[in-house]
């Protein structure tokens, strides 16, 4: 089978090599090819890496892999760091995500390829891969709109009621010429966003400080919902099986969603099983008015690209709406998937707001589904995110 590495998104062949290890057994590896069948358990006899999620997994790395490098790779070796500096002031905190502890224990394998949960090794084939537990999704939206905050949220179980475990990589700013101060203090930053999230702490200035890239890649791990008659069946057999599904968020920034072309939005449409198009509620008709930049426009560069090159019948393609709490258009009511196609109909004096509608209905039809997000509670650090658990599943759907 041929398998496709999920950090540089190229299809993988008989002359790609691939290492598997796991951390508690770093001595110990297992090679294959790009095409040969990708072990599930570590080589170590008795060991059960790959039963297991987060830092007791069963790890891989693309040899040569020309996007997914090492974050803490120098140009010579590795050397993992655990300290950023902590936000308005001149003092460190230590960063305690699984990963750092993962890429230490690995250290002494120093390779510049960076190392993922070998079961995001995914087919090439879309069919093959719909027939499995992974999907992956690109998120595309303008700057500030939100995609961030989401695939965050997608993490734990604000966001994806069944999420157990996560994985988040973060491309370096130059591939060419790799900076490793650089791409270790993002990684770190990264990771550290992340524990504040899920510590229920203020994140909001570690959010915006957050360095925008072309893509960032976030996994959710989640066990899927299990809903209709005979669940508790069904429950039994994932139970059995260690069913795990693995949201695959490849985190496109708004510099790229922007522009016409773009090589890496080009690049995902070739993999891609999902496309989210992401607008904010704020610029819906009858949303709360606000001076940045309207969402509508780069959402509907990607749209008429789609449409244009008649993609959209081999990638399902969602419209994510955020901040539905921003939305005033009618008081205290919620806003909906209906009322997004109501409000854009009322507008026939908005283009945007006519062409976009057009891409929901009709014959220019390129959106399948709609679902709209907002906090349940905007007063508190930890919300439940409306609406993306729905999002996730559907997915898989």
């Amino acid at each position: 089978m041929a398998y496709l590495c999920p950090l540089c998104l190229q299809a993988l062949t008989s002359s790609d090599k691939l290492e598997f290890r796991c951390a508690r057994h770093p001595t110990v590896w297992h090679q294959t090819s790009g095409i040969e069948s990708a072990p599930r358990f570590c080589s170590e006899r008795g060991c059960d890496s790959g039963r297991h999620l987060g830092y007791n997994d069963l790890f891989c790395r693309h040899l040569k892999c020309n996007r997914g490098k090492n974050p803490f790779w120098d140009g010579n070796t590795v050397s993992v760091k655990d300290k950023v500096v902590v936000l308005g002031s001149n003092s460190q905190e230590t960063v305690t995500h699984w990963q750092v502890a993962l890429l230490k224990d690995l250290e002494k394998c120093a390779y510049p390829d960076m190392w993922f949960p070998s079961r995001l090794l995914v087919p090439v084939d879309r069919a093959t891969r719909r027939r499995g537990r992974t999907a992956m999704v690109s998120l595309c939206g303008a700057k500030n709109v939100g995609k961030t905050y989401l695939a965050m949220h997608a993490l734990d179980t604000q966001g994806v009621d069944t999420a157990k475990a996560d994985f988040i990589y973060c491309y370096p700013s130059d591939m060419s010429e790799h900076n490793g101060s650089t791409a270790s203090t993002e990684f770190l930053e990264t990771l550290r966003l992340r524990e504040v999230m899920q510590d229920n702490e203020d994140f909001s200035q570690r959010l915006r400080s957050t360095e925008s890239r072309p893509r960032n890649l976030k996994v959710s791990f989640f066990v899927p919902s299990v809903t209709g008659r005979f669940r508790w069946l069904r429950k039994l057999v994932q139970t059995l099986e260690g069913s795990v599904h693995s949201l695959m968020l490849y985190d496109i920034s708004g510099e790229a969603a922007e522009k016409s072309f773009d090589r890496n939005i080009n690049e995902h449409d070739q993999h891609m099983d999902v496309v989210a198009v992401v607008i904010s509620a704020e610029d819906i008709p009858g949303g709360v008015n606000r001076t940045s930049a309207n969402s509508l426009g780069p959402a509907l560069v990607r749209l008429r690209d789609m449409s244009a090159r008649q993609i959209h019948g081999q990638i399902r393609c969602a419209l994510l709406v955020t901040k539905g709490d921003k939305w005033a258009g009618q008081s205290g009511t919620k806003l909906t998937p209906a009322l997004v196609k109501t409000s854009l109909s009322a507008a026939m004096a908005n283009p945007s707001a006519t062409e976009l509608l057009g891409y929901l209905t009709g014959a220019d039809r390129v959106v399948g589904e709609i679902f709209v997000t907002y906090p349940d509670d905007p007063n508190i650090q930890a919300p439940i995110i409306v609406g993306l658990n729905d999002f996730a599943q559907w997915c898989f759907s």
